[in-house]
């Protein structure tokens, strides 16, 4: 990861999941964090070509 281009925050019933858009410089990727769960996902996957 080399930056960290946009976070918001999402409510799903009572835990909080946490968007992260970060860029290596080449692609772009969604990820998210579930704050219940405790598990990281990756939503999208933007080819920088």
């Amino acid at each position: 990861m080399q930056k960290v281009t946009y976070c918001w925050n999402e409510s799903e019933g009572k835990a909080l999941i946490r968007h992260f858009s970060v860029t290596d410089g080449a692609n772009l990727y969604d990820l998210s964090y579930h704050t219940a769960e405790m598990n990281w996902y990756l939503a999208q996957v933007e080819d920088g070509a």
